[in-house]
């Protein structure tokens, strides 16, 4: 495909993608609801998660070259 083609194959496609994008924007207020039933239905899972990901905020940064022992020599 040249890229001409490959140009006028993109050009065609943005007005379906660009439809489709308008179409998603408009469900955010369903999107809350969902998220909102979800966080209510889940709670001692979604504070698991949340408990772990702070965790490893703090075990990660650590996690560099400087902070590992350095190997037995041989």
């Amino acid at each position: 495909m040249s890229p001409s083609d490959l140009h006028q194959e993109t050009c065609r496609s943005v007005p379906a993608k660009r439809s489709a994008f308008k179409s998603t924007l408009a469900m955010p207020s369903h999107w809350v609801h969902m998220y909102d039933e979800f966080i209510t239905k889940n709670a001692h899972q979604v504070s698991q998660i949340e408990s772990t990901l702070r965790s490893l905020t703090y075990i990660i940064p650590g996690m560099d070259d400087k902070s590992c022992p350095p190997a037995p020599a041989e």
